[in-house]
């Protein structure tokens, strides 16, 4: 006896006749495609636009991060100009969305 003679362990044997025919196998096959089918949909319903979210985030953090190490490459020279305020300003501010951003990875994460 094969397992096509009988899959599903008798499972779908409808009428009860101890094997289990065309119909009933291919019976047997949809509903089991049917409930795979629904569990990927729920999995990638459940996490699919967290998914793509967490990606946009995490694009977004490269980006800033890289902005943040130009800007870091940048800094002027003399710690008392107003130029070097203005690149402090501008590292606290990048630093700080850096900041939410990763917040907000660490939250769909």
């Amino acid at each position: 006896m094969s397992l096509f003679d009988n899959p599903f362990g008798g499972l779908f044997d409808f009428n009860r006749d101890g094997h289990t025919d065309m119909f009933e196998a291919g019976l047997g096959f949809a509903i089991m495609q049917d409930l795979f089918e629904n569990d990927e949909e729920e999995i990638k319903g459940d996490g699919g636009a967290c998914i793509g979210e967490l990606e946009d985030l995490q694009t977004q953090l490269d980006e800033l991060n890289d902005r943040l190490f130009n800007l870091e490459l940048a800094e002027p020279e003399d710690f008392f100009s107003a130029a070097h305020d203005r690149w402090e300003a501008q590292r606290d501010e990048l630093t700080d969305q850096i900041q939410e951003l990763e917040d907000q990875i660490a939250l769909l994460d």
